[in-house]
């Protein structure tokens, strides 16, 4: 059913008032003789919209029922949103058809309220913090290799690398970024609006991240870190709830193939010299170039406990979280590492330790960021500081094979 009412202009036209609610309760959408004004209900299905105060997905689905109808009967030629440039009849009705289609698969919505959007925001500080920690790890890379390439006289490899990231545009998209955090800060922003900045700024550092192209030279472990960084916030953003894929996992040979992974050398000197082709040789020149070996100096050892059980957890996430904590305590220049796995209870228990000083905690600057990625993993995080020896338990929901033999 269509409810409208008719404001009378004069002789020449009227203006008809529709009720099209969605986007908020009180929503309306205009037309003025050739003219449909729908106000912001393109936008209702779209990030940061869907599940806000106020929005509805059966009054959604409704209204752009209703906005078709008007379209085909009422002679429109522009439809006017309240944000963008005009379009015409068929494009809007085409639009309004992928709507329905997208507001109708919209499901597990996460409730945007004011305390979503305040928790949100300070989800999106640590992680663009997180974003430009990676992405100068990945422009320093590539200028590295760059160098290298220009002083065994491949400029136009070492040209070609150095465009596959703009340095000038990240900068200004990370100082524009900081400069609203500060704006919030002084209390001249509101979380709602640093939100959907952070939605703009990881929607643009998405498009600067050629994957294909870095897969060559930059590790796979750190591209699916960017990867899942900029989904999960992209997620979070429309409304809902960064996907979990839980599975039944041995943590002790999960951890033993993380290792045999940090330790992993991608390329063979020798076969460099025997490459057969131009395009070859430049090719595993560049991956020989780019491998960083972090672990080079590092004694890393691993005590299993063989009476720990599978653990409820998402394999993946955690596989990455567990190198991304490895690096850093490497980086922070502790020569030995050891993983150890305990049982206590319902709950299996992984441990990683750090021998020598430290300045101060290798995860003290990403604490809340690496809070919430083992949440997403399925675990517990304990940030441990005993003297000089930094180190963290991850606690994981632990099932007995008699649970997991059905699975």
């Amino acid at each position: 059913m269509l409810h409208s009412a008719v404001v009378l202009l004069g002789d020449r036209d009227d203006l008809e008032i529709y009720h099209t609610p969605g986007h908020s309760p009180d929503s309306i959408s205009l037309r003025v003789g050739s003219l449909l004004f729908v106000g912001d209900l393109f936008f209702a299905p779209n990030p940061g919209m869907a599940g806000a105060y106020g929005w509805s997905q059966q009054d959604l689905l409704d209204s752009i029922q209703k906005i078709l109808w008007i379209l085909e009967n009422k002679k429109i030629i522009l439809c006017c949103s309240g944000h963008g440039k005009p379009i015409d009849a068929q494009m809007a009705r085409k639009t309004r058809e992928v709507m329905y289609s997208d507001a109708a698969s919209l499901q597990g919505l996460e409730e945007v309220t004011p305390q979503w959007a305040k928790r949100t925001a300070a989800y999106a500080q640590d992680l663009i913090i997180e974003l430009e920690r990676n992405f100068t790890i990945i422009a320093g890379r590539l200028a590295y290799i760059g160098h290298i390439l220009n002083e065994l006289e491949e400029q136009t490899e070492a040209e070609e690398l150095e465009s596959l990231l703009d340095s000038k545009v990240l900068d200004d998209l990370f100082a524009d970024f900081y400069r609203f955090a500060m704006e919030l800060k002084a209390g001249k922003k509101l979380d709602w609006e640093f939100v959907h900045k952070a939605g703009q700024t990881v929607g643009r550092l998405d498009r600067l991240l050629e994957r294909k192209k870095l897969v060559s030279v930059i590790d796979q472990s750190l591209l699916n870190r960017m990867s899942r960084l900029l989904s999960d916030y992209s997620v979070t953003y429309r409304g809902f709830r960064p996907p979990y894929y839980v599975s039944y996992v041995d943590v002790n040979g999960l951890i033993g193939e993380v290792l045999e992974q940090v330790r992993h050398k991608p390329y063979d000197e020798e076969a460099i010299l025997k490459t057969e082709s131009q395009e070859d040789y430049l090719k595993a020149l560049k991956a020989r170039i780019a491998h960083v070996n972090l672990f080079e100096d590092v004694e890393l050892s691993f005590q299993p406990d063989s009476d720990a059980p599978f653990a409820r957890m998402d394999r993946e996430r955690f596989s990455d979280a567990l190198i991304d904590i490895l690096e850093r305590f490497a980086g922070a220049g502790l020569k030995k590492l050891k993983i150890a796995t305990a049982l206590n209870d319902d709950w299996v228990l992984v441990r990683i330790a750090g021998e020598g000083p430290a300045s101060c905690h290798p995860l003290s600057q990403a604490n809340r960021f690496f809070e919430r990625n083992l949440a997403l993993c399925g675990g517990l995080l304990q940030i441990i500081l005993e003297a000089d020896d930094p180190s963290v338990e991850i606690e994981l929901y632990a099932f007995g094979e008699e649970e997991t033999s059905w699975n």
